[in-house]
């Protein structure tokens, strides 16, 4: 699985999510926020779960795609986003699925009257088929008087031009200021931010990831 692979995968998801909360159909959509060990798939990893069950993506196959299934019907009905920890030396996988590793899973339900959430995922879209690419910012837990709450979102384009907002003016800045190294590397990664401004003080963990447009293969 390479990594053009996960951006053909993502641009079908989140193509897929803009549809369905669009139409007001339940969806549920789940990301690896970290991983250790031996797990088949690293953060970033995404899949998309419908309201039948069914899904577009992969967070790692066999048993824990199975227990991923049945927590996104969950929080369909509660709307609350929820991380979840795997471990797959055995405890939580099937054994003919055994693997090694732990996985982090952060768990978030797709409303359509959450509108700031599908104009981001339209927008991704939007970046995607002009092959241009931005940093997806959300937020998973706060501690203290912080403003942003988990599934807080924000984008943030190539031109520091931002969409959405994960909390207070004592985050944003420092959000943006990361953005650059996320696109560089190329890599999805939880980065701890302390949060202080007139208003606001406190913690906040936001998994930042890059949104890449498929890559494209010539041949000579």
């Amino acid at each position: 699985f390479t990594r053009e692979d996960g951006e053909r995968y993502m641009l079908e998801i989140y193509r897929e999510l803009v549809k369905l909360v669009a139409k007001g159909e339940p969806a549920a959509l789940a990301t690896i926020i970290s991983s250790h060990g031996s797990a088949p798939r690293k953060a970033g990893a995404k899949m998309l779960i419908r309201g039948d069950e069914s899904f577009i993506g992969s967070v790692g196959g066999g048993g824990v795609e199975l227990q991923v299934s049945h927590k996104a019907m969950e929080i369909m009905n509660t709307g609350d986003p929820q991380m979840v920890h795997f471990d797959l030396a055995g405890k939580d996988c099937v054994a003919q699925m055994i693997c090694g590793g732990q996985v982090d899973i952060f768990l978030e339900t797709l409303l359509r009257d959450n509108k700031i959430a599908l104009e981001i995922h339209r927008e991704i879209v939007n970046l995607a088929s002009k092959a241009e690419s931005a940093v997806l910012a959300t937020v998973i837990s706060s501690r203290g008087i912080a403003a942003g709450k988990p599934g807080d979102k924000m984008l943030i384009r190539r031109d520091k031009s931002v969409l959405g907002s994960v909390g207070s003016d004592g985050v944003e800045p420092q959000v943006c200021d990361k953005a650059p190294e996320i696109l560089r590397h190329a890599e999805s990664k939880l980065v701890h931010f302390e949060v202080t401004d007139k208003e606001h003080a406190g913690q906040i963990d936001v998994f930042m990831e890059p949104v890449l447009p498929p890559a494209t293969l010539y041949l000579c």
